[in-house]
């Protein structure tokens, strides 16, 4: 039994299946600055099950002590580095002691001049600290070249993403023989997710498809909201808690999620377990999940032309039957559910710090 010390920014629907399945064989501590990000609070997420994971919520600076005091052999693994003040302070405590570290880092956009900005901002973190971190959980499809770019060894570098619980279908058949296909988009209604230049595509399709679904808020929700009063195939939901998104999910069949740019992009793993197929931007984490045409279809998001193209093998492929429902929910269970990420998590561990054989391939690449 190993003691492990999470440090994240809030709690999250994106860590408990992976957390909960390691400490069913290991003690985990998982320590927070707060409960929810506001963002969260308004795309409705509700409290996930932990498990026996001692969560610790808004520690003092006393409590955090008392951690590193109380468990000298942890090993820590911090949300990112200095994104989060509360995670960065006990990120440089670990650091001080000499403790066992390991880092979740997403994919850095190097695009432009911000992108400048960036690498040079994780050089000198590379520069700062490279020596003290064990391993880099690269998050991301080009998480692992990036970091490779920035300095990091790659034998320091492990694929990594985010994996959320398996939902619980409420009917034993999730989809309706329709004879057209249904679309569902879920997430923030702002401009880097570029759900409106995906709309403005898909209503050249009207005749072909049955609906396609938006669920979310944001500042683009009055533009959401007018396209919907136009056209009849277009439904806005707002925002609604996540059993109600599975329940989107469960008579859907594709989920689009056209993304400028996100690190990971977790409600991917949802649609997968639940069945679904999904039209994702090259630019998410997450299209590591959709890398076979089996369940799903992949495309720049800066064109329009690759948008329509995707979206048009969608519709020439029909709607997600059952059986092909079933084999996808099935591929996800075996690749991205919560005790199979666990079990690739310790074997990462037992490369870092037992010398085992060279460590295996991500079960979904």
């Amino acid at each position: 039994m190993r003691t492990f010390i999470f440090w994240q920014y809030a709690l999250s629907i994106h860590q408990s299946a992976f957390l909960k399945n390691i400490a069913k064989s290991n003690k985990v501590i998982l320590l927070v600055s707060k409960e929810y990000s506001e963002n969260r609070k308004a795309l409705g997420w509700t409290a996930p099950n932990f498990g026996e994971v001692d969560v610790r919520v808004d520690a003092s600076s006393s409590q955090v002590e008392s951690v590193f005091k109380n468990h000298p052999n942890a090993i820590h693994v911090f949300g990112g580095i200095d994104a989060f003040q509360f995670v960065y302070e006990a990120f440089k405590r670990a650091i001080a002691l000499n403790s066992h570290i390991l880092v979740y880092l997403e994919t850095v956009n190097l695009k432009g001049l911000k992108g400048i900005l960036r690498f040079i901002k994780y050089k000198l973190l590379f520069l700062r600290y490279e020596r003290k971190i064990q391993g880099i959980l690269a998050t991301g499809l080009t998480a692992r070249s990036c970091f490779v770019k920035i300095g990091f060894p790659e034998n320091k570098i492990f694929d990594w993403g985010y994996f959320t619980e398996n939902p619980e279908m409420r009917r034993d058949t999730q989809v309706m023989e329709r004879g057209k296909p249904s679309y569902l988009y879920v997430g923030a209604l702002i401009k880097r997710k570029n759900i409106l230049s995906v709309l403005k595509t898909v209503e050249k399709y009207s005749e072909h498809f049955h609906k396609f679904t938006i669920v979310g808020v944001g500042p683009l929700e009055n533009e959401i909201k007018k396209l919907s009063n136009i056209h009849s195939k277009i439904y806005f939901l707002g925002g609604v808690v996540n059993t109600e998104v599975f329940e989107q999910m469960e008579s859907h069949d594709y989920l689009v999620l056209p993304s400028f740019f996100d690190g990971w992009g977790a409600v991917v793993n949802e649609a997968l377990m639940s069945g679904m197929k999904v039209l994702v931007s090259e630019q998410c984490g997450a299209s590591a999940l959709v890398s076979q045409q089996s369940v799903g279809y992949i495309f720049n998001p800066f064109s329009e032309e690759s948008f329509e193209n995707a979206f048009k093998k969608s519709l020439d492929s029909g709607i997600v039957n059952i059986a092909t429902r079933t084999s996808i929910k099935v591929w996800a269970s075996n690749t991205i559910s919560g005790p199979v990420v666990s079990n690739y998590f310790e074997n990462i561990i037992e490369h870092i710090f037992d010398g085992s054989d060279e460590v295996q391939s991500a079960p979904w690449l």
